[in-house]
């Protein structure tokens, strides 16, 4: 982003265009490794505003009834990239990252990682988020309950994932 910080505060650039440098040259830097990400609310605060401070800048301010400007808020954002942020973007991927995982022959190493009951005892206090547990609550808010048999048909699952992305509750 700061590389090409010139570009996005060009007027000669049109927004959409700018978007579409913000979506193949900076998200994908942004959300670098995201299918195997668990975030924790903070990490993805944190992440939500650098998306929007792009956001802010390519789209300008508003200029209000006095004629005076101020910023955009953060929900004229949202209905400006269509609801499509950067939040729904890493859980959409992590979908994808799942069905790839379940559909890996068992003989993978990562198979053989995600189907593994780690022996002995754990330690004190209130056990950390695994991946597996944030993208099952994912999948319960978009309904889906049997995910490991619907993973297995490759255009069921791509249906799945693509729906992340339009879903409210994500």
């Amino acid at each position: 982003y700061f590389a090409n910080v010139k570009f996005f505060k060009s007027r000669l650039i049109t927004r959409n265009i700018k978007l579409r440098l913000y979506k193949s040259l900076v998200r994908p830097v942004l959300s670098y490794g995201c299918e195997v990400w668990k975030l924790k609310a903070n990490e993805l605060q944190l992440i939500e505003v650098f998306e929007r401070k792009i956001l802010r800048r390519i789209f300008g301010p508003v200029q209000t009834d006095n004629g005076e400007y101020r910023i955009r808020f953060n929900h004229e954002l949202e209905d400006l990239i269509n609801g499509q942020n950067i939040r729904r973007f890493v859980k959409a991927q992590r979908l994808k990252w799942l069905g790839h995982i379940i559909r890996m022959p068992s003989n993978a190493t990562v198979q053989k990682v995600f189907n593994t009951n780690p022996d002995g005892r754990r330690r004190r206090g209130r056990p950390r988020r695994r991946w597996l547990g944030a993208v099952e609550d994912d999948l319960i808010k978009m309904g889906i309950n049997n995910y490991r048999t619907a993973a297995l048909d490759r255009e069921i699952w791509g249906k799945i994932a693509e729906d992340a992305l339009a879903h409210t509750e994500l």
